[in-house]
């Protein structure tokens, strides 16, 4: 009831709540809570196996293995982490992020949005420190620099790079020629 009582107290009470018949939903005590505050109680058998579900679930435990936190502290602040970027990620299917379907917007997160033409710093193939312009924009994670100092392209993870928040573009341009 704790659970179900944040959750109504941040998107409201629904008319109807639809579960399982687990047995922390038979009580006779969420019966009755339920229906003091209006909301009717249906049961339902749990479905046939989600293959979309138990992958999803297969996903988490793997980010959680990988990144082997060793508090509970650590384990929620990964979770969070994890389940805001899985909530901004455009689906390979249906190419829309599960915050745009549910909340028909995006959530803010602490990814920086990159413009073309910001100048950024990254590590080049040779793994030198490279000054480039960030060209064009691949994905909400990625992006393409060229670098200034032999004109190649590479492609990068956003969380990759520092961006250079003092000089404009006009200054590293003219430092290169």
């Amino acid at each position: 009831m704790r659970v179900l009582r944040k959750c109504f107290s941040r998107e409201g009470v629904p008319q109807v709540l639809v579960t399982d018949n687990g047995s922390q939903f038979c009580a006779a005590e969420l019966k009755t809570w339920l229906d003091n505050i209006g909301c009717r109680h249906l049961r339902k058998t749990p479905p046939c196996s989600n293959g979309a579900a138990e992958k999803f679930v297969t996903t988490v435990k793997s980010a959680i293995a990988s990144a082997n936190p060793r508090k509970i502290v650590e384990l929620e602040i990964l979770l969070d982490n994890f389940l805001l970027q899985y909530r901004n990620a455009a689906h390979a299917t249906i190419k829309e992020s599960p915050a745009k379907l549910f909340k028909a917007r995006s959530l803010r997160s602490s990814l920086r949005w990159v413009d073309s033409s910001d100048v950024v710093y990254f590590r080049g193939n040779d793994l030198r420190p490279s000054r480039g312009i960030i060209t064009r924009r691949i994905s909400q994670a990625m992006v393409e620099i060229t670098d200034l100092t032999d004109a190649t392209v590479h492609r990068r993870q956003i969380d990759q790079i520092h961006f250079n928040e003092t000089s404009t573009l006009t200054e590293d341009l003219a430092e290169v020629t």
